[in-house]
C-alpha cells in the first residue's frame, strides 16, 4: 500500500538550498519512494515530448509514459554494478538489504553518508564501501 506522502512531488526538495532544518521539516513528507516515481515520472513525460516533436514515435513513447507509472524503488537496483547511497534519509535503514542485493549485477554498495551498518551490509551479500571509513569489506567485486 502507497502512503499518501509517497504521492507527493519532490520537486520542493530540490528548493531546500542546503537549508538542514527545512530538509528536516520536510522530510517526512518527501520519502525517497516518491523521489524515484518522481523521476519516473519525468522520464514518461520526457518521452511524451519527444514524440511531440517527432523525435521517437508515439507509440514508444506511450510504453515508456506506461512504464514509468509503474516502476518501483526496488526496481531501481536491477541489474546495476552499484548501489550508492547519498542521502541520510532514515528510511534507507529499512532497506532489504539481501533482497536489493540479490537484484543487482555486481553488489557493491558505497555508502556517502556512513548510513547503513557495514557488518549488516557484508551479511546481505554487498561488498560494501562506507566513505571516509578506510575500508572495503569483502575485497572481489565481480559476479
Amino acid at each position: 500500500m502507497i502512503s499518501r506522502f509517497d504521492a507527493i512531488s519532490p520537486l520542493d526538495y530540490r528548493f531546500v538550498g542546503g537549508d538542514a532544518k527545512l530538509q528536516a521539516e520536510l522530510g517526512p513528507y518527501l520519502s525517497a519512494a516518491a523521489v524515484i516515481r518522481y523521476q519516473a515520472r519525468v522520464e514518461g513525460a520526457l518521452a511524451l515530448a519527444m514524440a511531440d516533436a517527432k523525435i521517437c514515435d508515439r507509440a514508444v513513447a506511450d510504453a515508456i509514459a506506461r512504464a514509468a507509472d509503474q516502476v518501483t524503488p526496488q526496481e531501481v537496483a536491477d541489474d546495476v554494478d552499484a548501489l550508492i547511497i547519498a542521502t541520510d534519509w532514515p528510511e534507507f535503514k529499512e532497506l532489504d538489504l539481501a533482497a536489493l542485493c540479490s537484484r543487482t549485477r555486481r553488489p557493491l554498495m558505497i555508502d556517502m553518508k556512513n548510513l547503513l551498518d557495514p557488518s549488516a551490509a557484508q551479511r546481505a551479500g554487498f561488498h560494501y564501501l562506507g566513505i571516509g571509513r578506510g575500508t572495503l569489506y569483502k575485497t572481489t567485486i565481480a559476479r
